[in-house]
């Protein structure tokens, strides 16, 4: 989850349709608790090519969550797990480039 302080701009959690629904938040600024969570980074998958920093992560076999560190920003995408992890990816990692795109 991402977390909030005095510094830091939490754009509105915002839906997209994108075979399916993923919600994404957008947390700019610097804030402490605005980091990629331990477990996704020792238990999910790096992503390359997208942001500084990324990595794709199962959270207990219900959604497919994707964390993005992008110079101040973290962007985060979640969406339910449908079929399995390597059905979603695509489309998640697609939708995050542009996300990172528009907020560098």
């Amino acid at each position: 989850m991402v977390g909030r302080s005095s510094s830091a701009r939490v754009l509105p959690f915002t839906t997209a349709s994108l075979n399916g629904t993923v919600a994404w938040r957008v947390n700019s600024g610097s804030c402490s608790r605005g980091r990629i969570p331990d477990t996704c980074t020792a238990e999910g998958g790096a992503i390359s090519g997208v942001g500084d920093e990324a990595y794709f992560y199962n959270n207990a076999n219900r959604y497919a969550e994707l964390y993005v560190k992008s110079g101040r920003h973290l962007v985060t995408l979640q969406t339910s797990l449908n079929d399995n992890m390597a059905s979603v990816k695509p489309g998640v990692v697609n939708l995050a480039k542009s996300l990172v795109a528009k907020v560098r």
